[in-house]
């Protein structure tokens, strides 16, 4: 099963950081004051399948579980990383749930139901930190197995 891009969440947070500061400046009340769009590279370092009944093919309740780095797609920096989990709950549908957490500045939590596409949005559900009134989309471009693009669609 090829990653189902939860950089997806991740993404999310590192592209905040990476994106150039703007959001990371304010340290007091609301930190996304403003529609803002963050790019981020996500980089899976750990990968697992879970296959609950070892038929080697995904069924409802499988799950693929991912870690990784985060970094800024112009410099390749590292600013944070990511964590996430789909389970598989019908045919090629999977419900997902990723957390990406920014060196130092807080997290944001992505989720949403997504099939075996290599580019697909998924909602942003909130934040912590810098990004406690976070709000949005995430978009994946999925690159390969282990990296993707994540464009974060972050508003007030």
């Amino acid at each position: 099963m090829r990653k189902i891009g939860m950089a997806v969440l991740g993404f999310a947070l590192g592209g905040v950081l990476a994106g150039g500061g703007v959001a990371l400046a304010s340290s007091a009340g609301p930190h996304i004051t403003s529609a803002q769009t963050i790019h981020l590279l996500e980089h899976d370092t750990h990968q697992a399948f879970v296959d609950i009944n070892h038929n080697h093919r995904p069924d409802p309740g499988d799950s693929f579980v991912f870690a990784g780095t985060l970094s800024n797609p112009s410099t390749h920096k590292v600013v944070g990383s990511v964590n996430g989990q789909c389970t598989v709950t019908a045919g090629s549908s999977s419900l997902c749930n990723a957390t990406g957490t920014v060196n130092g500045k807080g997290q944001v939590e992505v989720g949403g139901t997504t099939g075996n596409e290599r580019h697909f949005d998924i909602g942003v559900l909130g934040g912590t930190g810098l990004y406690q009134n976070a709000r949005g989309i995430i978009h994946i471009d999925q690159i390969n197995d282990t990296d993707s693009m994540d464009t974060l669609r972050l508003i007030p």
